[in-house]
């Protein structure tokens, strides 16, 4: 019945998506690009969803390539000053792979596995031997990556999988990706990658979301949802699942204000994601549920704004009035809150505005707190026990 109703108003949908036609409550994860919605599944799945090392070696291998690429073709690297670092870039940039990870339901299942031992690791020590040194002794190349590294559109978790440490890590067979590996992996989900969720009304979310549901955890945890992460290129399906909805997650890129929107290139990421945001929050499907508004990325965005990025060049009208660096980034904090804010002119009343970074474990573990208060779905007394420690945790 749905179904049809959505083909006669014009909404695309996928014929053979279940949760169509549940009943189950939902929670969506809206947003555009890169702006965490997978990192907030991963937090709510818990270890449940770990990476197959293969993937992991995948994109440290293409955010080096676009590096080292940018190093040749600006000649910042020369063959006369650097020889060995000109050797190393266009070695990987052979060994690399010419495109981003991506996610969706039909491969989200093979991201959950790991690979075979007689799978070729494309991460060998040799390949992370030159990317430790580019890393910590070539100071063009440090420099490179800092200055081009938006327009790049490499991975924030750059400085963590670059490090001697991490990558002698990763390169030994033996070893399989931890949570936090798994969790700073960037991979762009390609359609609506849906999870069946479990909790407890007196205790939240697992702290791992089982693949095997044996008696003991179902009887802990009783209570099922759905929650939907949705990829950003299959904006045009987003609408054919607003209905029975008990929450929506809005996340929004904090540190995307000097980017290119990928849906749009002539058009600036977080200009995109505003808009984006006041045509999704007004829809008449979220008449009465709360929204949970989310600016992810805070540390990254701090970071630029004390290394002298400014709003203005997006939002002429903003005045940056503070002198310190602890000024400009709660003057440049306070005028985006009031500008998204702005958008929800008919849902005002049921915004909760966050600044948060899903990176941080106690962010994260308030949010998904938060995520199931504002749902309804723990007890009264549960919630009441646990509000003085989200007011400690979440920058209001």
């Amino acid at each position: 019945m749905l179904k049809n109703t959505l083909a006669l108003s014009g909404v695309e949908f996928d014929d053979e998506d279940p949760v169509l036609d549940s009943e189950n409550p939902k929670i969506l994860l809206l947003g555009s690009n890169d702006c965490g919605k997978t990192t907030l599944m991963n937090r709510i799945l818990g270890n449940a969803k770990q990476i197959a090392m293969q993937y992991i070696h995948n994109d440290i291998l293409n955010n080096i390539r676009k590096v080292c690429e940018k190093c040749v073709n600006t000649q910042s690297i020369s063959s006369r000053l650097h020889q060995q670092y000109l050797s190393y870039c266009k070695t990987l940039i052979e060994s690399a792979p010419k495109k981003d990870l991506e996610q969706s339901p039909t491969n989200s299942k093979t991201m959950n596995s790991f690979p075979s031992k007689s799978s070729p690791a494309l991460l060998v020590p040799k390949t992370a031997e030159m990317i430790i040194d580019l890393w910590t002794n070539c100071l063009v190349f440090k420099e490179t990556f800092d200055k081009y590294r938006d327009e790049l559109n490499v991975s924030d978790s750059c400085e963590y999988f670059f490090n001697s440490s991490t990558l002698d890590r990763l390169c030994k067979a033996s070893n399989i990706p931890n949570f936090e590996d798994s969790l700073r992996i960037r991979m762009e989900t390609k359609g609506v990658d849906t999870r069946k969720v479990y909790y407890s009304e007196t205790e939240g979310f697992p702290k791992l979301q089982q693949l095997a549901m044996d008696e003991k955890f179902l009887k802990q945890y009783p209570n099922c949802i759905s929650v939907l992460d949705f990829g950003g290129n299959c904006r045009k399906k987003w609408k054919g699942y607003f209905h029975n909805i008990t929450l929506c997650v809005y996340l929004v890129n904090l540190s995307s204000f000097n980017k290119k929107s990928k849906e749009n290139p002539e058009k600036n990421e977080l200009v995109d994601s505003l808009e984006l945001f006041e045509e999704m929050v007004n829809h008449e499907s979220f008449n009465n549920i709360p929204i949970l508004l989310l600016f992810n990325k805070v540390e990254r965005f701090s970071s630029l704004i004390e290394s002298g990025n400014d709003l203005c060049k997006i939002f002429p009208e903003y005045e940056n009035r503070g002198q310190s660096a602890k000024e400009r980034i709660e003057s440049s904090l306070s005028f985006l809150k009031l500008k998204f804010e702005s958008k929800a002119w008919s849902r005002k009343d049921y915004l909760h505005c966050r600044f948060v970074s899903l990176l941080n474990n106690q962010d994260s573990n308030q949010v998904l707190m938060e995520m199931l208060t504002l749902s309804k779905l723990l007890k009264e007394d549960f919630v009441s026990d646990n509000i003085d420690k989200k007011k400690n945790c979440l920058i209001m």
